[in-house]
């Protein structure tokens, strides 16, 4: 499972132009991102397949409009994300960029939502994998 995270391709979007990240990978179009919108981390969510079944694409819409929900009330910002296998066998998974939330906020929202991991970008804006269990994987 870490080697898919590792090998997928996510993808932000802002405006007109999209930013691509890889896990491990310093990427300065992200970096420019955090400082444009005024914060120091980021996290990459979605709420599609839960512990990795596959799920109908109702159930995975509806799923993530409660994430978006929830994020929202808990007052942060978001962009459109998305999770995609350059192998393609597994379908892309629509995902939101929560803006400025700390570890344990993200990793509320990943156990909350029946995620392995989410991508947490810190300080340095190196994507890294969140664990469900707390932990970090380059």
């Amino acid at each position: 499972m870490l080697a898919a995270y590792r090998r997928t391709v996510y993808r932000v979007y802002n405006s007109d132009a999209s930013i691509a990240f890889s896990i491990g990978i310093a990427n300065d179009a992200l970096s420019t991102l955090l400082q444009d919108t005024g914060v120091a981390t980021g996290a990459l969510i979605t709420a599609w397949n839960p512990f990795s079944e596959p799920r109908e694409s109702s159930s995975n819409l509806a799923a993530n409009e409660r994430l978006r929900e929830d994020v929202e009330s808990r007052g942060l910002a978001w962009l459109p994300a998305e999770g995609c296998d350059p192998a393609g066998l597994w379908p892309c998974e629509e995902s939101l960029l929560v803006l400025g939330p700390s570890r344990e906020t993200a990793l509320q929202l990943c156990n909350s939502y029946g995620q392995n991991a989410v991508v947490w970008i810190g300080e340095d804006a190196i994507p890294v994998l969140l664990l469900a269990d707390g932990s970090i994987v380059t």
